[in-house]
Order: structure tokens, then sequence, then C-alpha cells
């Protein structure tokens, strides 16, 4: 393996089985449709829903995970500067971590997020780290012992219920008091660093315009 790079070539060029919903958010009979278009060819499978929720006011983000056969519910907050879509790879990753330690051998794994998905899937070695390249790994080690997880894409807020209550679960997540103990992603520490310096350079110029020293 490169030592650059934290995901093997084998894992950075094999596909994700990836899917998509052909519910719109303007159907009135979005949830009635979301069950015929996925209840025939998927009723074997394990549905879990996943979301991430971000307060830009607060700066403050959470994740959940709905898994409704199982009556399992789970939330998180995550590092106030992790990006939106990564929180969205976060939960997807905690999604197949439990399909792993419950050996659930067939998972849809629900999310609105086609930023996530697609960074998942990316096969260029400058996009896939961090969180995003041990979520694909993840998801092709659960292949590799007879698990077939599959990630589907749902719109957001078109009355889809799993995804409104991983929505909610993703709420609550950021209002708990302490962040999730989990690897941050280099790109979030970048623009964290990037803004820290940017708000420095600017307080310390207006002082000087000021004549305060």
């Amino acid at each position: 393996m490169n030592p650059i790079y934290e995901i093997e070539l084998k894992y950075l060029v094999e596909p994700v089985n990836i899917i998509s919903s052909k519910v719109t958010k303007t159907e009135i009979y979005s949830q009635q449709k979301f069950y015929n278009e996925f209840c025939e060819k998927y009723h074997t499978y394990t549905w879990i829903y996943t979301d991430g929720s971000v307060d830009p006011i607060l700066n403050t983000l959470g994740m959940g995970v709905h898994i409704p056969s199982l009556e399992y519910n789970f939330s998180a907050k995550l590092f106030s500067h992790t990006q939106i879509c990564n929180d969205e790879i976060i939960a997807i990753n905690k999604a197949v971590s439990i399909c792993i330690e419950k050996n659930i051998n067939k998972a849809i794994i629900f999310t609105d997020s086609q930023s996530a998905i697609q960074k998942i899937n990316n096969k260029t070695l400058k996009v896939v780290n961090g969180c995003s390249g041990m979520t694909k790994r993840l998801i092709l080690e659960a292949k590799n012992i007879n698990l077939d997880i599959i990630i589907a894409w749902i719109p957001g807020h078109s009355g889809v219920l799993g995804n409104i209550k991983a929505d909610s679960l993703a709420n609550v997540g950021r209002c708990l008091n302490c962040p999730v103990n989990i690897k941050v992603e280099k790109d979030d520490l970048f623009l964290y660093k990037h803004s820290v310096i940017t708000w420095v350079f600017h307080y310390t110029y207006l002082r000087q315009q000021h004549g305060i020293v």
C-alpha cells in the first residue's frame, strides 16, 4: 500500500453497489411510491436510513442512523468543523459497521446525500481519503465476508418516513454534549486551520487600522 494514501488500490478501483430512487420531492404520494419502488425487490433486506444535520449558526453537526426492523436508533455529535458531506459519510460508515457487528447478511442503506455517495465511490486517489476511503473499504470488506450491502440514494425532505426519522436523530445528535470519538478528515482540519488563520489576520489588521497594539 502506498503510504501516502489510506486505502489500498484494490478497494479504490472496485465499485460500490449503488442505486437511486425515482421518488421526487414534489410527489404527493412519495412514501407509497418509495415502498412500491423498493419493497418487491428488496423486501428481504434490512432497511437502514442515515442522515447528517448541521446548524450553520451554532456550528454544530450531528448524525443519525435508523433501522426500523431492529428498532435501532443512533445519534451522535460530530467535530464542529466537519463538512456536511463528511457528516453524511460518517453516518453511512456507522450503518455499515452495524451490519458487520450484527451480521446483517443483506442491507440497503438509504441516504439523501448524492455528494457522499459520489465521494465514497470515487476512484481518484486525490479525492478518496479519510472517512470516504475507509467507508468504501469497510463496505467492500463486508462484501468479502458475504454481506450484501447496497447504498441507495433517496431525495431528502420528500416524505419518506425512515429518512424523516434519521433526520430527527441527526438533529438530536447536534444537541449532545460531546462529539463522538472518530478520526477527523484531513480536509476538514485544513479548512478549520484556514478559517482560524484568516480570522487572526483580519483581527490583527483591524486592530492596527484603529491604532490598537
